[in-house]
């Protein structure tokens, strides 16, 4: 299915997407993904992190990370 959604929440962005690509650093957003990434059992999610903002360390197994790029949080 290739369609498009826009999302109201964080929680329900991930529940209905196969991948997420983080293009923006903003740190409320990234601190409510990175524990949001440690709760998720159901299903498979690629993350496409363009800052290295998240810390992959605590996600669940679920979570496929991938980083590029470099942030001042993570250089």
């Amino acid at each position: 299915d290739n369609t498009f959604t826009f999302s109201n929440s964080l929680k329900s962005l991930i529940s209905y997407s196969d991948a997420l690509i983080l293009t923006l650093n903003f740190p409320d957003i990234i601190k409510e993904l990175q524990k949001e990434l440690t709760k998720i059992r159901y299903k498979t999610i690629i993350i496409l992190d363009c800052w290295r903002a998240l810390a992959p360390v605590d996600f669940s197994s679920q979570v496929v990370y991938i980083a590029r790029g470099r942030s001042p949080l993570n250089p």
